[in-house]
């Protein structure tokens, strides 16, 4: 059967090829282009930069791509070469779907081609022809674990189900598959820093180093910040293990609350996650333990690292190449380490998961290859669904999140996993909780050049105008109001959320607004910054689109910035503050910005200033908001401004209910026989429904790895062999 579906699978992509051959009538039909290589630019995944393309025509054919200068995601646009390239030239044609996970560079290069075909003096719209779906069936059987997913999740999920699970002398290495939607394995994981380690032996071999990290002092601060609630034997247990009091107001499981056991196995596992990658056979690079933010817990971060060793007095690997090659080089060679265990296992890219179904003790996958060019069937006796949650879709951040918060993540994460677990009978776990966000930006970034741009530099000085630390910045978005009948997060539309000049404040608390926020001027502001500039000015952490506006340097363009800044949807006007709350989506919230305004500038006019809501620095405490203006003539229209902003989300973190094994668990908390979950489709468990992802360093980078390991392993043992 298998043998059969194989042979009409590839009978179906003969047809493909036999119909996109080069020089058959469609290709004879394009008006003729000029022989010559052409150089031409667009603009992909990058907020500035273009990709810069080469695309050479001999005979009315394309004959070469290759890209030159870009500033893309090295392992994503490696996808783009190794894929997009050659179906273009075989197909003779644009009309390629675009590469999944590398969508905006596919765009990007898949344009630039277009503008040299046009510069060559064709037509753009006679190369963009569709590729065919054949719609293939294959059916494959007999697996003993499916793996949904080949991130960092899926990857180790993968590598730790191959491994044997009999003896040294009766070995058993079970029959994995491998699903991955993306052209690539890694997923967001191949583009992190790394994972959080706590003192891992590999590690501490290979620097010699003690303990590095302080264990206990981290298990007690998660803990305590995620208020979980122990029962008293649970307590007396951990106890036994470290000095514990819970003196605050603890907030159950199933209630909102994080499960302090699976807190406490990731902390105790994520060392030997690392030691087992690092050691024979899969030989992963990790740099030397380092600190993040948060004092007192020591070096908890080990980032990936390249092949090449530093030597001196901090000898180590060297930071991975500055395109994060290494990584997906690290993820690739372990997978096919794994795969060559059992003759029988295999994985495929470009292949989506999108059906789950349950017979008796067998599970059925049903996967799409490439938008319909053929349809899997994977059957087998478990699966593990490690598929990176939902930031990539936008249905579901809506209902979750009541708003399509902004993404700075690949688009495969489009909750699949968790749909497809559901569908057999799955509970979620704290699934509207905050989204993992360490970015502000404008709400709209745009990447092409506007050619009524009045200066190339508006993008940058809007984006320091809106995180100009002295600003007064309200929500725009309820977060998860209503949505949980746990949720206690406020609805603060209309008011303030953080402290504007906190560190990192307005990059890592975008979520109390919702996702979305903005920065409120009244226009005398905006006249004293076209002659003195701002007192101060605000700098983003990522994704900058140029140098910011330097402090009290007159912006005598203002208005045309401002004017760009209209265009593309991130500044609004109005004469009154209830005018501006209409203009900001929040009608409804005009009282509210009228008294938020009212209660900041108090905050200004004091003597001395002291913000007693967040405690913002008195030094950038600088000026009111005008509540009402002066009569007479103004050297300004009166009225107010308001720059929009969104964060830049990088990953969802609630999803499916797990316990220890990672095995997903009903609504009556029974685990699901044979069905798993890693990484981020099940790392709420490790939080608090009202609060954010934690800060501490890699600890969504350490679920990942540690989960799916603990899936891969459990998932091997219980069904292999059987």
């Amino acid at each position: 059967m298998k043998k059969a579906a194989v042979l009409l699978f590839f009978m179906a992509l003969s047809g493909f090829a036999a119909c996109s051959q080069p020089g058959d009538s469609t290709g004879a039909r394009r008006t003729p282009v000029a022989d010559g290589r052409y150089i031409t630019t667009a603009h992909g995944n990058h907020v500035t930069t273009p990709i810069q393309v080469a695309t050479t025509f001999s005979g009315n054919r394309i004959v070469d791509i290759s890209i030159g200068a870009n500033d893309e995601t090295g392992p994503i646009l490696d996808t783009v070469k190794n894929l997009l390239l050659p179906r273009i030239i075989d197909a003779q044609s644009t009309g390629i779907d675009a590469i999944t996970g590398a969508t905006m560079s596919s765009i990007g290069v898949r344009t630039a081609v277009e503008s040299a075909v046009k510069e060559a003096g064709g037509k753009p719209e006679e190369w963009r022809i569709a590729q065919p779906r054949p719609g293939a069936r294959v059916v494959l059987s007999g697996y003993d674990v499916i793996v949904v997913g080949l991130g960092g999740s899926g990857m180790t999920a993968y590598v730790k189900a191959s491994e044997n699970v009999g003896t040294p002398q009766n070995p058993i290495y079970p029959k994995v598959f491998g699903i991955e939607w993306a052209g690539k394995i890694g997923g967001n994981s191949a583009v992190a820093g790394g994972p959080m380690s706590i003192n891992s032996q590999h590690l501490k071999t290979l620097y010699g180093l003690e303990d590095y990290s302080n264990r206990n002092a981290l298990l007690n601060l998660w803990l305590r910040d995620m208020q979980a609630d122990l029962t008293p034997a649970e307590l007396a247990e951990l106890n036994g293990d470290m000095a514990y009091k819970v003196d605050y107001e603890p907030v159950p499981r199933y209630q909102g609350g994080a499960k302090w056991n699976l807190i406490r196995k990731l902390i105790d596992e994520s060392g030997a996650s690392v030691t087992w990658l690092g050691n024979d056979p899969y030989n992963f690079n990790f740099r030397k333990p380092a600190a993040f933010f948060t004092p007192g817990i020591g070096q908890i971060v080990s980032n990936y690292g390249a092949d090449q060793w530093m030597a001196g007095p901090n000898a180590q690997y060297i930071d991975d190449d500055a395109l994060d090659l290494h990584k997906t080089v690290m993820f690739t060679r372990a997978v096919e380490t794994a795969k060559k265990r059992n003759p029988g296992s295999d994985y495929k890219l470009e292949l989506r998961a999108v059906k789950l179904a349950k017979n008796g003790d067998v599970y059925t996958v049903e996967a799409d290859y490439r938008n319909g060019v053929a349809t899997y069937m994977i059957s087998g006796k478990s699966v593990i669904i490690a598929t990176g949650g939902f930031i990539g879709n936008p249905e579901m951040k809506n209902h979750h999140f009541g708003g399509n918060l902004r993404s700075e993540a690949v688009a495969t994460e489009q909750g699949d996993g968790i749909r497809m677990a559901m569908s057999v009978g799955a509970a979620t776990y704290n699934i509207d909780m905050p989204a993992m966000v360490h970015i502000a930006q404008v709400r709209n970034i745009l990447r092409d050049r506007d050619p009524r741009d009045s200066a190339d530099n508006w993008r940058p000085t809007l984006t320091s105008l809106l995180l100009k630390p002295d600003n007064l910045l309200v929500a725009l978005n309820a977060p998860n109001t209503g949505r949980d009948q746990y949720s206690t997060l406020p609805d603060l539309r209309g008011r303030r959320f953080c402290n504007e000049a906190g560190p990192n404040g307005i990059a890592f608390d975008n979520w109390k607004a919702g996702g979305y926020f903005a920065a409120i001027y009244s226009n005398d502001e905006i006249a004293r910054m076209k002659t003195n500039g701002a007192k101060a000015t605000g700098t983003v952490m990522f994704m900058g689109q140029g140098a910011p506006v330097a402090p009290n340097a007159a912006i005598t363009d203002l208005d045309g910035i401002l004017e760009m800044g209209k265009r593309s949807g991130n500044v609004v006007t109005a004469a009154t503050i209830e005018g501006l709350a209409a203009e900001l989506g929040i009608p409804d919230k005009a009282d509210a910005l009228r008294d938020e305004i009212t209660r900041y500038n108090s905050f200004v006019n004091a003597g001395p200033k002291i913000d007693t809501d967040y405690g913002k620095a008195a030094n950038m405490l600088n000026f009111p908001i005008l509540t009402e203006f002066p009569a007479g003539e103004l050297p300004y229209e009166r009225g107010y401004t308001a720059v929009i902003g969104a964060g830049y989300y990088y990953g969802t973190t609630g999803g499916l209910d797990v316990n220890e094994n990672m095995e997903v668990l009903d609504a009556n908390r029974q685990a699901i026989l044979g069905l798993y979950a890693a990484g981020q489709d099940s790392m709420g468990v490790l939080f608090n429904l009202n609060k954010a992802y934690v800060a501490y360093g890699g600890a969504a980078q350490a679920w990942s790895i540690t989960s799916g390991r603990i899936a891969g392993a459990h998932a091997a043992s219980s069904f292999a062999g059987e």
